[in-house]
């Protein structure tokens, strides 16, 4: 169990969020997800999972997936990346889903298949407890 702390970009409730994660250096949203599915590059569903990746790459469409990923039941638990980018965090907002901001450190330790719980309060800064 190692501890770390990640900021809040979007997140509508408080709470604790779990998950086990599904991890990518860098992810294109309309090429890498069917959206009927929820299934990701042959390797899984994202459905109830913990999407973590470095960066997003794509178009105005990613953020669509993301919705229509919420509206089929498919989404995932929360979107955890190092860098931000403005279309995903329009596709988090309207898909409803949770997104976060990590750093380097918590992308090289954190692993496809662990476990997160991550702590949300009222603050930006947000508790995450990774399992193994």
């Amino acid at each position: 169990m190692k501890i770390f702390k990640i900021y809040k970009i979007f997140c509508p409730n408080i709470g604790e969020i779990s998950g086990r994660v599904v991890k990518f250096d860098k992810i294109n949203l309309l090429r890498d997800i069917d959206i009927n599915s929820g299934t990701i590059c042959g390797r899984g569903s994202v459905d109830k999972s913990i999407l973590v990746y470095r960066f997003a790459i794509g178009s105005t469409v990613g953020s669509y997936i993301l919705y229509g990923l919420s509206k089929y039941g498919k989404a995932p638990k929360a979107i955890m990346c190092v860098d931000v980018d403005l279309l995903t965090l329009v596709g988090s907002i309207l898909g409803n889903i949770p997104m976060f901001k990590i750093d380097e450190e918590f992308y090289n330790y954190i692993s496809d298949g662990d476990i997160v719980k991550i702590e949300v309060s009222n603050l930006k800064i947000c508790r995450c407890v990774v399992y193994r």
